[in-house]
């Protein structure tokens, strides 16, 4: 999360926009960081304060949240303002939430009557529906109903994707199944692309079934969010493991998988072969394309791309010019580390698997693979080994004889460069005020603080290879 320089010739308007458009696609992250741009540029915007921790609590960092809504001065605002009230009571909700037994239900008690309130100020569906499935976390099926009923008349023929939403927890809340589900089409097709919304009301749903003893497997295929993938495989070359003359063939089959599993969004990297072949189809599909590239950009379409003759270049240059995002792992040189390819293909790893978390989608792995060992750091098979390590689901999609050629790809000519490098995780920390610390101070803070900080490092051995 990172603080960029302000930009004071850009409006609230413009900075809440873009806000939305990553909170659309499940990019929480991305959303806050972006709010926070937007708030040193316009440090008094209230929704720009609003959108920031809302991000953080879709993203399921109810902690940080709930203190930046206190340190952001949301609170005084509350009474004010429908939807900071809202957000508040949305914070108790998903503290409730994260809590179980006894805990949970008083939490969701309190959370239900917050929204309560705020519905009796208001006479908004919203808290309504809030205020009902948080009734029934806390055990109380009658008061759910009850508002379930309230929430159905606020409606008040209203047909957006929230209206129709809310119709349906409330059906199924009132144990009217058959009518709640006939309305998913209706809903769906007023979302409008909204992926986070329909992942907040599939968790709503999957919450409501399972307290009432029903499976929400019944149901995913007709409105849970769509699936989430991480692509991969062989570079495509004469010599390789992915032959030219078996392009068509692997094609066809990756678009088979595509056709019978609700894919949405895709990670992965872009060298020719395999993950182009992803990501075209991908794209032609609808859905996602988020792009990871080891080094940069032009460096890689000479090493992983080029080979494989210009039209491959030209299908590179049309696949990143669709992506939503392109990120890359660093755009410095490759200098001959196959450790960056590995890195990488880590990288779109957890970025898939934080992605789906968001949004609640299924994920798994797709490869394009010949069935051989590994060519060097971060080669197929070594990526699909990792994968399979986290125990997810995975796709295997077979090139050649499915068997391994055992060939090394022009991706993977070393194991290692001559620099040395190696991935590790570095945790930097400033500690907010230590600059006004008196000489009486000093001493607390290195027994008290530093103290316990080294314990932790200590206890981790050897595992740590620098600590200062």
């Amino acid at each position: 999360m990172m603080d960029d320089a302000p930009s004071p010739l850009r409006s609230t308007a413009e900075w809440l926009s873009e806000v939305k458009a990553f909170e659309r696609e499940g990019e929480f992250f991305k959303a806050y960081d972006h709010a926070v741009q937007g708030l040193n540029a316009h440090p008094d915007d209230l929704w720009l304060k609003h959108r920031a921790v809302l991000s953080l609590a879709r993203a399921g960092a109810t902690s940080l949240a709930q203190r930046k809504f206190a340190e952001l001065g949301l609170d005084a605002a509350a009474e004010a303002h429908e939807d900071i009230d809202a957000l508040a009571a949305r914070l108790m909700k998903d503290e409730a939430l994260s809590s179980v037994g006894d805990t949970r239900r008083h939490k969701a008690a309190a959370a239900a009557e917050r929204y309560a309130a705020i519905h009796a100020r208001y006479r908004d569906y919203y808290p309504a529906i809030n205020a009902a499935t948080l009734r029934l976390v806390a055990g109380d099926e009658a008061g759910a109903e009850e508002y379930a009923r309230i929430a159905l008349a606020a409606l008040k023929g209203a047909e957006d994707y929230y209206a129709c939403a809310t119709r349906i927890e409330a059906l199924f809340l009132l144990g009217e199944i058959a009518e709640a589900r006939a309305l998913f089409p209706a809903a769906l097709r007023a979302n409008g692309g909204d992926h986070a919304a329909v992942a907040t009301t599939w968790r709503q749903l999957c919450l409501i079934l399972e307290l009432k003893g029903l499976d929400a497997k019944i149901f995913a295929a007709e409105f849970a969010p769509p699936r989430m993938i991480h692509f991969l495989g062989h570079i495509i070359s004469e010599n390789g493991r992915f032959k030219p003359a078996g392009e068509t063939a692997v094609q066809e089959k990756i678009a088979a998988h595509f056709a019978t599993s609700r894919i949405g969004f895709g990670y992965g990297s872009l060298a020719a072969g395999a993950d182009i072949l992803f990501a075209e189809e991908l794209l032609r599909s609808g859905a996602s394309l988020h792009v990871v590239l080891p080094f940069e950009r032009d460096e890689f379409v000479d090493i992983s791309v080029r080979p494989a003759g210009a039209a491959w270049v030209q299908r590179f240059d049309r696949c990143l010019a669709a992506a939503a995002t392109v990120r890359y792992t660093t755009e410095d040189r490759y200098l001959g580390d196959d450790h960056l390819f590995a890195y990488g293909s880590r990288l779109a790893m957890g970025l898939a698997l934080l992605h789906a978390r968001h949004l609640g989608s299924e994920i798994e792995q797709v490869a394009v693979w010949d069935g051989g060992g590994s060519g060097g750091a971060g080669g197929t098979a070594d990526d699909i080994e990792t994968w399979r390590r986290l125990a997810r689901p995975q796709t295997i999609i077979t090139c050649g004889n499915g068997q391994g050629s055992g060939v090394t790809t022009a991706k993977h000519a070393s194991s290692r460069s001559a620099g040395g490098r190696v991935i590790r995780a570095m945790l930097f920390c400033d500690i907010k005020g230590f600059s006004k610390l008196t000489d009486v101070e000093l001493p607390k803070f290195v027994s008290f603080l530093l103290g316990a900080v080294g314990a932790v490092v200590d206890g981790y051995g050897g595992a740590v290879s620098f600590a200062n």
